[in-house]
């Protein structure tokens, strides 16, 4: 303890106090984002039961200017960490057909645009969050009255949880997603042009280097110096004419 208790010392005075201020706050941060998934688990535990399964979208976005990040995965892991069972669904159309008459949503209502970079091109835009059924259906299990015009709203993600319970159901009785809810598969188009095989790669041979053939005094005056550098280097010893007279004089 002692020990510990010097090494505290040391490092508080190295380490300056806007840096353990910053250390403290991440701290606090750290443990209410702790805190705040147990009570999420508790909650939904009390409103449901211990086996409860969660089914979640498969829906994800990037970074957004002027907007939160949104959790995903480290979502579904805090839940599969507290013990439920979470399944992945695909959200393709869940938000663009009604849940009642499987017919689809559209919106209708403009509002303010609240985006500051494109409020001046665009100062009003439809609603996201709202949507409405046109169908004949719709309009008369919501009408009052014969002659009227109602229409039948939805909220977007309402609409969403909804279109995902008939899904649940459609994999429970028939063992597959509904129609209007499965993607198109696009055939492959056969290529019109054959594939032109790939030549198998060949190695390369190592070519020897040839060593040039000794240089001659007449021949020399007409190489560039780079050359004759370049020729000595790869040259053994190699005896001149001049060089050879020079030795028979010396021998007479």
């Amino acid at each position: 303890s002692k020990r510990k208790a010097r090494k505290m010392k040391l490092f508080a005075s190295r380490v300056p106090e806007s840096h353990l201020l910053h250390r403290k706050l991440c701290l606090s941060a750290y443990w209410n984002n702790r805190q705040a998934d147990n009570r999420l688990a508790r909650n939904l535990r009390e409103k449901f039961s211990k086996d409860t399964v969660l089914v979640i979208g498969n829906w994800s976005a990037s970074m957004a200017r002027f907007h939160k990040p949104i959790r995903g995965k480290g979502w579904r892991d805090m839940l599969k960490r507290h013990g439920f069972t979470v399944y992945l669904l695909d959200e393709y159309r869940m938000s663009s057909i009604c849940p009642v008459c499987e017919s689809s949503l559209e919106n209708f209502r403009w509002v303010r645009n609240l985006c500051p970079y494109q409020c001046n091109k665009s100062p009003s835009v439809k609603c996201h969050g709202l949507l409405c059924c046109n169908n004949e259906n719709c309009l008369k299990s919501v009408a009052k009255y014969e002659e009227t015009t109602r229409l039948r709203k939805w909220n977007w993600d309402t609409a969403a949880v909804l279109n995902f319970r008939h899904i649940l159901h459609g994999l429970q009785e028939n063992g597959c997603v509904p129609e209007h809810f499965q993607r198109a598969q696009q055939p492959k188009k056969p290529d019109d042009k054959p594939k032109h095989k790939r030549k198998p790669a060949t190695s390369k041979k190592a070519i020897p280097n040839k060593r040039p053939a000794p240089c001659n005094s007449n021949s020399d005056s007409k190489r560039p110096l780079i050359e004759l550098l370049q020729g000595a280097s790869f040259c053994e010893t190699s005896v001149l004419p001049q060089q050879q007279s020079d030795r028979a004089i010396a021998e007479d």
